[in-house]
């Protein structure tokens, strides 16, 4: 490399460096990643909702950010395939989407949840407005093995709280 061709490499470089520090840019999130519930909390800025109840022989096994407003939490069993609670967080109630609730339905003690059809698992998704927080919304999409019934799933969805 010549010089001509290294000072121009560094000015470019500068440029960028820059542009990111002027931006508040402070450096790129890797997701998908591992991490404690509190560390998604920190995130995503809201404490996040779990299930309270789990079938017997499961327990959190790990929690993953998704991306900067989701994160999902992964509950396994020995022998057992795992359990995955899916949380997508909007502040300001503009969810990915609003769960089509004029298809096949279960009901939740937070309203109708849409029933999904998932190959070898049972799914359902659902939305919550939750009171500390009106003008905002989750959705949850919460899928088992087939093995385990929806009603194991209901009692899951009606457990999740703070």
């Amino acid at each position: 490399m010549n010089v001509r061709s290294l000072v121009t490499a560094l000015s470019v470089m500068s440029i960028v460096s820059l542009v990111l520090s002027c931006s508040g840019h402070q450096g790129t999130q890797v997701f998908p990643r591992k991490v404690s519930i509190a560390e998604a909390e920190k995130v995503l800025g809201v404490p996040i909702p779990t299930p309270h109840y789990a079938p017997p022989g499961y327990s959190l096994k790990s929690a993953a950010l998704e991306n900067e407003s989701a994160v999902s939490l992964s509950y396994g069993a020995k022998n057992q395939s795992d359990i995955l609670l899916r949380i997508n967080w909007d502040p300001e109630g503009f969810p990915p989407y609003r769960v089509d609730v004029s298809k096949p339905t279960v009901s939740l003690k937070v309203g109708l949840a849409a029933l999904m059809e998932d190959g070898d698992k049972n799914r359902i998704a659902w939305n919550w407005i939750p009171d500390r927080y009106p003008d905002s919304l989750f959705v949850f999409q919460l899928s088992c093995p087939d093995t385990l019934p929806v009603s194991e799933l209901i009692l899951i969805a009606d457990s999740v709280d703070w």
